[in-house]
């Protein structure tokens, strides 16, 4: 039983650090996986989900998933895991339209070129939900 509940999020977490080991192997470049309002201006609506599967580096992935091994297992246990994933990606989804409308206040037009990834949108949104 304690074996199907962490499978969701271990597979998520799988995905993680599997995208990220793709991204390097493969030197997918930034536009590719990461959000801005200029990737978005360009039509790659995708990136609003896929960017949080994308790290920086490989502290920023470690980091990630270190966090998230410590909660999802009791999320998933409360939400399912079906729950998981669709709260997985509309906190992403959520956390990146924030912060979008966050670099547009601060930085205005040069708000086009700030570039996002990782995911800590995912990670504390699921993290708020406990």
């Amino acid at each position: 039983f304690f074996f199907v509940i962490l499978q969701m999020s271990n597979c998520l977490m799988g995905i993680n650090v599997g995208c990220y080991l793709l991204q390097q192997g493969l030197k997918i470049s930034a536009e590719h996986t990461e959000v801005s309002l200029w990737g978005l201006k360009e039509g790659r609506y995708w990136l609003m989900v896929t960017a949080s599967f994308f790290h920086a580096d490989a502290s920023h992935v470690v980091n990630n998933m270190i966090m998230m091994a410590a909660y999802a297992p009791e999320l998933q246990h409360r939400i399912g895991s079906f729950g998981m994933v669709m709260a997985y990606v509309l906190t992403g989804w959520g956390g990146w339209l924030l912060t979008l409308l966050w670099s547009k206040y601060k930085y205005k037009d040069m708000a086009d070129y700030v570039w996002s990834c990782g995911s800590s949108p995912c990670t504390y949104g699921l993290n708020l939900m406990l």
